[in-house]
C-alpha cells in the first residue's frame, strides 16, 4: 500500500480518535468520507471493452455523485445562499490566484501548437469532461466545506478549517494515480486552496464565493477540452472536404 492510501486510511484513525474524545459528529464525517474514498478509489476498475462508453459515463459521473450523498441524510440547500459583491470578488480573485503559478504550463497546454497532438479522446468525450469539471466544483465546496464544517462542533472551527482543507488535498493525492496526474506543486496549491475557500465559507456563510473560486481554477481543463473539441471539428471537417 502507497504512502498517499495509508494516509487516507489514517484519518479513520484520527477521526475514530476525534469522536470519543471531541464530539460524536465526527462518525458522521467518517462514514461519508470513507463511503466516498471507497467508490472514487475503485472508479478506475469500471473497464469493459464492449460497454466501454457507458463505462466512461459512469466513471466520470462517481467523480461528482459521492459527495452529495450528505444530502440523502438532511436535504438542506441554504449552502447556496447569496453572499455580498466583496465575498464573491475574494472568491474571484482566489481562483485566478490558484492558476497564475502554473499560468506557463498552462500556456503551452493551450497553445495551437499542442492542442492537434491531444487526440485521444472523442469530442463527445470531451463534452462529457466539461460536464463533470463544472459539476465537481458545487459537489466537492458542498462536502469539503459546507458538510464537514457545518457537520463537526463549532467550538472546534480552526480544527475544522484545516481538516476541511486537509481532507480536500487527501482526495486527489489518495488516488492510485495521483502521483501521474499531479505534482507536488499541484498538491500544495490544492491544500492552500482548501484553507482559503474553508475560510471563505465561514467568514461569508455561503458557498458561491467558494464554488466561482473552485470553477475558475477548473477552468483551464475546460478551455484545454473546449479547445480540443474544436480541433477535432476543424479536422474532420478538413477530411471531409475534396
Amino acid at each position: 500500500m502507497r504512502i498517499n492510501e495509508v494516509l487516507q486510511w489514517l484519518t479513520v484513525l484520527i477521526f475514530l480518535v476525534f469522536s470519543f474524545s471531541i464530539g460524536y459528529e465526527y462518525l458522521d464525517i467518517l462514514f461519508y468520507w470513507v463511503l466516498t474514498i471507497l467508490i472514487i478509489g475503485n472508479v478506475r476498475r469500471l473497464f469493459y471493452k464492449p460497454y466501454e462508453n457507458y463505462l466512461f459515463v459512469i466513471r466520470r459521473s462517481l467523480y461528482v455523485i459521492p459527495f452529495f450523498l450528505p444530502l440523502f441524510k438532511e436535504a438542506k440547500l441554504d449552502f447556496l445562499n447569496t453572499a455580498s459583491g466583496s465575498w464573491v470578488a475574494l472568491g474571484i480573485l482566489l481562483g485566478i490566484s490558484c492558476i497564475l503559478p502554473k499560468w506557463k504550463d498552462w500556456r503551452i497546454a493551450l497553445s495551437k501548437d499542442f492542442i492537434p497532438f491531444n487526440t485521444y479522446q472523442s469530442s463527445w468525450k470531451r463534452v462529457y469532461i466539461i460536464i463533470i469539471l463544472c459539476a465537481v466544483p458545487f459537489a466537492e465546496e458542498y462536502f469539503f466545506r459546507y458538510f464537514i464544517i457545518e457537520t463537526a462542533p463549532s467550538s472546534r472551527i480552526a480544527l475544522n478549517i484545516f481538516l476541511s482543507a486537509f481532507l480536500f488535498f487527501l482526495s486527489h493525492y489518495g488516488t492510485k494515480w495521483s502521483s501521474s496526474s499531479f505534482s507536488i506543486y499541484d498538491f500544495l496549491i490544492q491544500f492552500v486552496f482548501g484553507l482559503l475557500s474553508a475560510l471563505l465559507f465561514v467568514f461569508s456563510h455561503s458557498l458561491i464565493p467558494s464554488i466561482l473560486a473552485h470553477l475558475i481554477y477548473n477552468s483551464p481543463h475546460v478551455i484545454n477540452n473546449m479547445l480540443n473539441i474544436l480541433n477535432n471539428f476543424k479536422t474532420h471537417k478538413s477530411i471531409k472536404e475534396p
